[in-house]
């Protein structure tokens, strides 16, 4: 009975392990998802502020950290307005980077740039909820899910085979998200564009000033 038991134990941390090493993305690539973003309600004080919103997102993955990049091109009040949003995380230095540089017709770009610690997010007390209907994002099989705080409810779909980040690290990578405040009038919707796997490029997870 105990040989039973143990065998049973040690098929069951095999099928783990294996369900681990399916995920993407592995040790030797990244995952590139270009998403747009919608806002399908803005409070009424953004209105004037919603041709500067950006409407697109990349986002980097690895097994050594993440990057997201936000450009925004745009004209407001007569000038053109353009700027760059980086965030850099990377798990190995334990170092986490934002940085941004805003240009305006006529004016000198402005640079602000900021290093801290990265340390694992303590265990978020949101309880995901994984839903019955299912449906298929770029190749991609994905379930829906739910979650929501004292702000804001989160409605979407996952795909299971993609690592998931932070409150989704054991469920998988959210590709279409609905957000909805509980304070304010606004909704904000999210949807993956394209996903690449593409070869690992470490210099993309470090980030400096110049």
């Amino acid at each position: 009975m105990k040989k039973v038991f143990l065998i049973a134990v040690v098929l069951g941390a095999c099928f783990l392990q294996a369900q681990t090493e399916d995920l993407i993305p592995k040790s030797n690539n990244q995952l590139k998802i270009i998403s747009s973003i919608e806002y399908e309600k803005i409070p009424f004080k953004m209105k004037m502020f919603k041709k500067i919103l950006p409407k697109e997102r990349t986002s980097y993955y690895s097994r050594i950290g993440y990057r997201e990049e936000v450009n925004i091109d745009a004209k407001f009040m007569g000038q053109e307005i353009s700027s760059s949003n980086v965030e850099v995380t990377n798990y190995d230095r334990k170092l986490s980077w934002a940085k941004m540089i805003a240009t305006a017709t006529g004016e000198k770009d402005e640079v602000v740039f900021e290093e801290k610690p990265y340390s694992k997010e303590s265990k978020s007390s949101n309880e995901i909820i994984i839903g019955e209907k299912k449906k298929e994002i770029l190749g991609y099989h994905c379930v829906s899910f739910s979650t929501e705080n004292d702000s804001s409810k989160t409605d979407g779909f996952l795909a299971p085979s993609i690592r998931g980040l932070g409150l989704f690290k054991n469920y998988g990578m959210p590709l279409e998200m609905t957000v909805s405040s509980k304070t304010e009038k606004m909704v904000i919707e999210t949807k993956a564009k394209s996903i690449l796997i593409e070869p690992l490029n470490k210099d993309l997870f470090f980030l400096t000033k110049d």
